[in-house]
């Protein structure tokens, strides 16, 4: 996406997508949210019916911003069919639920900007020293428009 923003001359979309990566990098596999399995309820030409789901847990010690950034990631490939060509097997639907929490421990090393602020207003100083918490600043956490 960055390099596509580039060719378009969209400096927005640059900056955007390069926070977007850099987010990434530094969340890594261990501050993504998990996801259990389920279905909803749907209607398909008045027929009801039943479709699997991913309900994406909310991660307690994540830091709320990056809750509308990761969506972005996830939404773009349905809209930027001029770079993503669906291949395979359709992929499972995803729902963000507020009712779904995971409140396993961060990975260690973290930089501070990663965290809920009121998570770590809830840690002892053991605790923060445990998990390696860095207190500089990593990036600014961005405002979604």
């Amino acid at each position: 996406m960055v390099q596509f923003c580039q060719d378009g001359g969209d400096e927005s979309g640059v900056t955007f997508w390069s926070y977007v990566v850099d987010a990434l990098l530094v969340l890594g596999d261990g501050g993504m949210s998990d996801k259990d399995s389920g279905n909803e309820d749907m209607v398909i030409d008045g027929v009801s019916t039943k479709q699997d789901v991913k309900k994406v847990k909310i991660l307690w010690f994540r830091h709320e911003s990056f809750a509308p950034i990761l969506q972005q990631v996830d939404e773009t490939p349905k809209v930027e069919l001029k770079i993503f060509t669906q291949q395979g097997r359709l992929s499972v639907k995803r729902i963000r639920s507020n009712d779904v929490v995971d409140k396993r421990d961060p990975p260690k090393g973290f930089p501070q900007d990663v965290f809920c602020p009121e998570y770590l207003d809830e840690l002892f100083p053991h605790q923060k020293k445990q998990f390696r918490i860095l207190t500089k600043k990593r990036f600014p956490i961005p405002a979604m428009d």
